[in-house]
């Protein structure tokens, strides 16, 4: 991890140290990159279920639906998960 953010992240709200060890410092980032996946899919899904789009349509929509930019923005506004793979799982152009 980039020694600026763990310097951040080791210390809690009372400056107190927040990881055990190494490890629990070096596990930190992928526990949180899981989280964000985890909170991308299911607004992913609630977006397809919201709009009744099946994900095997997505790829018959036209470039620029609304409907899939929306559900693109809330899950870029909620969480931290990369572009690309929005953009793979709603068939947008990158």
């Amino acid at each position: 991890m980039h020694q600026s953010i763990t310097s951040w992240v080791d210390l809690g709200n009372r400056r107190d140290a927040i990881f055990s060890n190494d490890a629990d410092r070096e596990r930190f980032p992928l526990t949180l990159g899981e989280i964000c996946g985890q909170t991308g899919r299911r607004i992913f899904q609630q977006g397809l279920a919201f709009f009744g789009i099946r994900k095997e349509e997505l790829a018959l929509l036209k470039k620029g639906d609304a409907r899939t930019l929306t559900i693109a923005n809330a899950i870029r506004l909620n969480t931290v998960v990369a572009k690309a793979w929005i953009a793979q799982e709603l068939n947008l152009d990158t």
